[in-house]
């Protein structure tokens, strides 16, 4: 029994280190996303660029010759909604999504720091974070698509199951 205890301890370790790295990068792309994106309404001078067969309107930092270097954040070319004809930001969701990804690691995060401690893994503790981890990628879903969707419900379905041994692991401490 301490044997497993102290493998789930020592992954726990290492999955909360890559997931601290991840939260890192995330908070990192928000914010250059986020720079661009403010940088590009100040800047009017764009160029027309067809990737994937899609017009994307880039806006140009500075030309030298023949080249220009524009910044990563896209109008794409006139979506029409309702009769209504507008140009949304790309970079804006993308912004916008790496932050829901960044909330989503980081109640991630508190899953494996709880893990990581010297107790049981079935604890409220666990559970509540599992939870909080379900609703983030729910969240994150919601906003990117069905595999964050399924991940969810994956996450949702273990809280449930670490529910259950932590009531179990409360019956076992009470009979002792």
């Amino acid at each position: 029994m301490q044997n497993n205890t102290a493998k789930i301890k020592k992954f726990s370790k290492v999955i909360y280190v890559l997931l601290k790295i991840l939260f890192i990068l995330c908070i990192v792309a928000c914010v250059l996303l986020m720079a661009t994106g403010i940088l590009s309404l100040f800047n009017p001078d764009t160029n027309t660029i067809v990737i994937a067969g899609r017009e994307i309107e880039l806006f140009t930092v500075f030309s030298v010759g023949y080249m220009n270097v524009n910044l990563p954040v896209g109008w794409e070319a006139d979506i029409n909604f309702l009769g209504m004809s507008f140009y949304p930001a790309v970079g804006f969701y993308s912004s916008i999504l790496s932050a829901v990804m960044a909330v989503g690691t980081w109640f991630t995060m508190d899953v494996f720091k709880k893990l990581k401690e010297d107790a049981s893994p079935f604890r409220s503790e666990v559970v509540r974070a599992l939870k909080k981890t379900a609703v983030a990628l729910l969240f994150v879903g919601i906003i990117s698509g069905a595999m964050s969707l399924i991940a969810a419900a994956i996450v949702w379905l273990l809280s449930l199951i670490f529910e259950y041994g932590a009531q179990l692991q409360q019956q076992a401490d009470e009979t002792i």
